[in-house]
């Protein structure tokens, strides 16, 4: 059986539980994985492409209103695809998203930091305005601290965007993500706050594989 019928079988086996115990769980991941890899290069491949940028963009609209319904409907929890979603931003705005890696120019990094500090200050002041005033103020200020974090995030994958590294990101992510997970909790030098440090032996993930400079 090729990969691509395994997948598919497995990925059926998913959603009805009589055919689970045919598969293992290392079988399953591994199919769910492998597909996710290819639509995140499916949906960065048709942004970057110009000719198909129209009818991404209408596909995507109603795409997105199906899912909305469905989600509304089952009730199911609210989770958009934000470095997607910053991507059709970009796009619909000419903010010129790039689709491979590439050294900002001082200009562009500059104002990259500028945004981010920005935001940063604002989620600083939202927070720091929770601690003090009456129910109304306090919920207010937790309203603007979610604003300030929603912003944050948007410039930073803003960023991931105008930097070529859209389609690198999701594999960034896991990497960075699986070593957090071998980190322990513990006393850290950010607070007095219990932390999660990093264990002797400890290695930090390495993109370097990733960021491939054209020239």
């Amino acid at each position: 059986m090729d990969k691509v019928s395994k997948n598919k079988k497995l990925l059926r086996a998913l959603f009805n539980r009589r055919q689970l115990n045919e598969i293992t769980i290392e079988e399953a991941l591994g199919a769910v994985v492998d597909l996710s890899n290819k639509v995140d290069f499916l949906v960065t491949h048709l942004h970057a492409t110009d000719q198909t940028n129209g009818i991404f963009k209408a596909f995507s609209k109603e795409a997105m209103g199906k899912l909305e319904a469905d989600r509304i409907k089952n009730k199911l929890p609210d989770r958009p695809n934000y470095l997607a979603d910053v991507l059709d931003f970009m796009t619909l705005f000419n903010l010129a998203p790039l689709a491979t890696p590439a050294v900002p120019s001082l200009d562009l990094a500059q104002f990259r930091v500028a945004c981010l500090r920005e935001e940063t200050l604002e989620l600083a002041k939202a927070l720091n305005e929770t601690t003090f005033g009456g129910r109304a103020a306090r919920r207010q200020a937790m309203a603007d601290a979610l604003d300030a974090l929603v912003d944050l995030t948007y410039f930073a994958l803003g960023t991931v965007h105008a930097l070529g590294l859209g389609r690198v990101f999701g594999t960034a992510w896991r990497r960075v993500h699986a070593t957090n997970l071998q980190k322990v909790r513990g006393t850290g030098k950010r607070g007095p706050y219990p932390d999660v440090i990093k264990p002797e032996g400890w290695k930090a993930p390495n993109h370097f594989d990733l960021v491939k400079l054209e020239g």
